[in-house]
């Protein structure tokens, strides 16, 4: 099962990122029927599901403009990494005494918790970082892409 949130628009349901976009793309084809149950986003979500489309967003910007991380997922894995967003009780020790962690999500279901630890404005920081401009105008370029596309 795949989770993505969509927004009711014009009378058709649509994806409310780009992120929630390629999960649909890459798991269906088009015009496949698909059974879906829906739950409205709380009031006080929806700033939540708005911040994490932009990071979503940022992760692309990153991935299109950096020389190394070429991708949406090579950057998230960074980002995941450096902000060490992981399940703190999903740990293993391997053989040779290294250990390993379980990365958390970026997506929905966990937002309550990035809220918490304040990964959005870490994760921002880190892509702005990343490309050698402020927040803002990381920020800034995510929005118009998301405006372009949407």
């Amino acid at each position: 099962m795949k989770e993505i949130t969509t927004q009711y628009k014009n009378g058709h349901l649509r994806p409310s990122s780009f992120s929630d976009h390629e999960v649909l793309s890459e798991n269906y084809k088009e015009n496949q029927l698909i059974r879906c149950q829906t739950y409205a986003v709380s009031k006080g979500m929806e700033p939540s599901v708005e911040q994490n489309n932009t990071l979503h967003a940022c992760l692309q910007l990153v991935a299109d403009n950096h020389p190394q991380l070429k991708t949406k997922e090579q950057v998230k894995f960074h980002i995941k990494v450096a902000l060490h967003f992981v399940h703190e009780d999903r740990v293993a020790v391997r053989k040779d005494g290294t250990v390993q962690f379980e990365y958390k999500s970026f997506s929905f279901k966990e937002l309550r918790n990035m809220e918490r630890l304040r990964i959005f404005d870490r994760a921002f920081e880190l892509c702005a970082d990343l490309l050698g401009i402020s927040v803002e105008e990381l920020v800034k370029e995510a929005k118009a892409r998301m405006q372009r596309r949407g």
